[in-house]
C-alpha cells in the first residue's frame, strides 16, 4: 500500500490518540523556538524516526528476536541506502571513528 500525506483533518480527526498529540506538539509550533527548543525537537523527531524504523523492522520479520531487530536497525541507521556518507550536501569528512 502506498504511503498517504498527513493532512490537517488527520491531525484534526483524532483527539486523544496519544501518537498524535505528540507528533502535534513537534510539528505544529505554537510560537517561535528558541535555538535550542529547536534543536531539542529534531532531537525528538530523529527519535520519532528511529522508533517508527524499528516498529517497521520488527513487522517485516515478525519471527526475530529483540537483539536482532536492533541489530537490524543499526545497520539501517550506518548504511541507509542514499546516505552511505551521511545526510548532508558537501564531500565526505574522512572518518575518525569506524563505522562497524
Amino acid at each position: 500500500m502506498p504511503a498517504r500525506r498527513v493532512n490537517d483533518q488527520d491531525m484534526d480527526a483524532s483527539p486523544g490518540n496519544p501518537v498524535l498529540d505528540r507528533l502535534r506538539e513537534l510539528v505544529v509550533p505554537q510560537a517561535p523556538l528558541t535555538p535550542a527548543a529547536a534543536l531539542r525537537v529534531a532531537f525528538d523527531l530523529a527519535d520519532a524516526g528511529t522508533d517508527m524504523m524499528r516498529v517497521s523492522l520488527q513487522r517485516r520479520h515478525p519471527g526475530a528476536s529483540e537483539e536482532e531487530v536492533e541489530a537490524m536497525l543499526r545497520n539501517w541507521l550506518h548504511c541507509r541506502p542514499g546516505a552511505e556518507h551521511g545526510d548532508s550536501w558537501g564531500r565526505p569528512a574522512p572518518e575518525r571513528i569506524p563505522r562497524p
